[in-house]
C-alpha cells in the first residue's frame, strides 16, 4: 500500500458491473482502485466519458469493481485487449469499441518503435 493513501497499489485489469443487468465494461489500470474511484466521480457529475455507462448508472446506480487479472503495469494494454477481444461478440459488453481499439493500436505501434530490429 502507498503510505498515506489508503488505497492499496493494485495493478491489472478490471470489470466494472451491475447487480441488476448484465451490462460490464473492462478496463485497466496500474492503480485500478483510484480509477474505479474517478469512474464513480465522473458518473456522479454526469461527466463520464462512456455514455452507456452513464446512462447505466442512472438506472441501476454504482457498478461494483471486479479484479479480472492482476499483471505488471508494461503488460496492461495487451491483458485489456485480450478481455476486451474475448468479449467482443457479446451485447452486454458496453466498452466503446473503437476508443479501445485506437489505444491498442497506438500502444503496439509506440513499442514496436522501440524494439530494435
Amino acid at each position: 500500500m502507498k503510505k498515506g493513501s489508503g488505497m492499496p497499489i493494485i495493478c491489472g485489469v478490471y470489470k466494472l458491473y451491475w447487480d441488476t443487468c448484465p451490462s460490464f465494461y473492462i478496463g485497466a489500470s496500474y492503480k485500478i482502485n483510484h480509477r474505479f474511484a474517478r469512474h464513480k466521480a465522473d458518473l456522479e457529475r454526469g461527466d463520464h466519458a462512456n455514455k452507456e455507462m452513464a446512462n447505466l448508472y442512472l438506472l441501476n446506480g454504482h457498478p461494483k469493481l471486479e479484479v479480472i487479472e492482476l499483471c505488471e503495469r508494461n503488460t496492461l494494454l495487451e491483458r485489456e485487449s485480450f478481455f476486451i477481444t474475448q468479449n467482443i461478440d457479446n451485447e452486454f459488453m458496453c466498452n466503446s469499441i473503437f476508443v479501445d481499439i485506437t489505444a491498442i493500436l497506438l500502444y503496439f505501434k509506440f513499442f514496436q518503435l522501440l524494439t530494435p530490429v
